[in-house]
């Protein structure tokens, strides 16, 4: 399925949130931009705490390549006592030249490093281009 890209640069606050997420304003933009190169998010869980999630958060962003980096979280419960289990995985995602989304995952310590080195969310990106 391919998406028409659009030429209107998205852009994205580089203020990062107490997980070194992205949190300034053109978050929520950016995400629904890529949202077609992610998994849909889904909440189900029921009365007792049973069930699965999946959420995204951005931890980088190139509005002029229109890429990004995108922790998708997923988590479960089988069992009303037991913990909640968390798996994250990181994702450098965007859109080929004809429009087709695509995302690759990527090393959560290659991630981590760059944004404790204090590098811009644009520069992250490139690293990884």
């Amino acid at each position: 399925m391919s998406k028409k890209v659009s030429k209107a640069k998205i852009r994205v606050e580089d203020k990062r949130g107490d997980y070194s997420e992205l949190c300034g304003t053109g978050v929520d933009k950016a995400l629904s931009f890529l949202s077609s190169a992610l998994p849909e998010t889904v909440s189900d869980f029921d009365r007792k705490g049973r069930g699965y999630a999946l959420n995204h958060d951005l931890y980088a962003w190139d509005g002029d390549l229109k890429q990004g980096i995108v922790q998708i979280r997923e988590a479960t419960r089988q069992c009303k006592n037991w913990f909640l289990s968390v798996k994250k995985t990181y994702v450098f995602c965007g859109f080929h030249e004809n429009g087709d989304a695509y995302s690759h995952k990527i090393s959560s310590q290659k991630l981590r490093g760059a944004i404790r080195r204090g590098l811009s969310s644009s520069e992250i990106v490139s690293i990884f281009n």
